[in-house]
């Protein structure tokens, strides 16, 4: 019992051998990220940027983010999944094209 007891005495400093980032688990090859143009006409833009002064996002981009996030959330869940699963095959075909960028 007193071995219990006295068990944390010996404070070994442990460390692992190797730390591994987020990204190195959820395996980040399908999350390659940049810039794109869309075209828009005026009356989106400016209702993207309606929605910036509103304090809803804080720039035309994080609007549309918003919207697509609303857009999926308004789904039922066989459409989210349907969702989920089309973004996920377009962000992987950019990341195989990008791979080397």
């Amino acid at each position: 019992m007193s071995n219990l007891i006295n068990s944390n005495k010996r404070k070994i400093n442990v460390k692992p051998k190797h730390e591994v980032s987020i990204n190195e688990i959820e395996g980040n090859d399908n999350k390659k990220t940049f810039n794109v143009n869309i075209k828009i006409d005026n009356t989106v833009r400016n209702s993207l940027i309606a929605i910036s002064n509103l304090g809803i996002a804080p720039n035309q981009k994080e609007a549309v983010a918003y919207l697509v996030q609303q857009f999926r959330d308004n789904l039922d869940s066989d459409n989210q999944r349907l969702f989920d699963l089309q973004v996920d095959v377009l962000n992987k075909k950019d990341a195989k094209l990008h791979e080397n960028n």
